[in-house]
């Protein structure tokens, strides 16, 4: 059976996500110089072997303003144990999306007036890919800063 038809259309899928990427970093290099440090740190934490992809989140939720992720990094590459979006707002977010046991794929940080942005894609426990869109004032990550290698 031939495939190449296929194999074509997964080069120009793989060749349009590079495109997309290459513009978010960028982005992302403009807007640098005007993000805090704790956001450069947790965007570190995507440069392996810090990537929380493959992260679960345990529990999700609200405290005040804050919005607060337990975080189990065993299926991870980091050691990061818990997040805080300090006066956050959820955005946007799929209406199927359950936080809770669902794990971290990627993200994406934006500048929106005076608040920080994050995209996050996730993937659910039925394998469902989903986003969640965070508007926050500043991040705290807690952890042990070390990779989970052996």
């Amino acid at each position: 059976m031939n495939n190449r038809k296929e194999d074509y259309d997964i080069i120009k899928a793989c060749d349009q996500g590079r495109k997309v990427l290459d513009a978010y970093w960028e982005y992302y290099r403009l807007i640098e110089p005007q993000l805090p440090e704790s956001i450069k740190i947790f965007d570190s934490l995507y440069n392996p072997p810090y990537s929380m992809h493959d992260c679960l989140i345990v529990k999700s939720g609200f405290v005040d303003k804050n919005f607060h992720m337990d975080i189990d990094s065993s299926s991870g590459s980091c050691s990061v144990e818990k997040l805080t979006f300090i006066n956050a707002e959820i955005v946007e977010k799929d209406s199927d999306l359950c936080l809770d046991n669902a794990y971290w794929v990627s993200n994406k940080i934006y500048l929106r007036g005076n608040k920080y942005e994050m995209h996050i894609l996730l993937t659910q426990q039925n394998n469902e890919r989903a986003n969640m869109t965070i508007a926050f004032d500043d991040i705290i990550i807690e952890g042990n800063w070390e990779t989970n290698e052996a």
